[in-house]
């Protein structure tokens, strides 16, 4: 077993902000830990990734700002609440 590590853009709110609790639990919206095993950490982003860097590497990105709208505008209607955009460590 190993521990891998990856950069992400994130489109959410910390997992302690979300109002409905729920969602995380029936996996409508996804948790991104920032360390191996940090699934339930309040700072945890929620939401949805936009990039993921994949494992120990660098990625070249390409912003979409249509995509980051969009997926802000899923997250409002899914939660009522307004989603804002990270950048974040992912270990698992």
């Amino acid at each position: 077993m190993g521990i891998y590590y990856s950069a992400v853009i994130m489109v959410g709110l910390p997992q302690c902000e979300i109002l409905d609790q729920e969602l995380i639990e029936d996996d409508k919206i996804h948790v991104c830990p920032s360390f191996f095993d940090g699934g339930g950490e309040d700072h945890a982003i929620a939401g949805w990734t936009y990039i993921d860097s994949g494992d120990f590497r660098a990625e070249e990105i390409n912003i979409d700002l249509d995509v980051i709208e969009a997926l802000k505008y899923k997250f409002k209607k899914l939660t009522g609440q307004d989603a804002k955009v990270y950048l974040s460590p992912r270990g698992w």
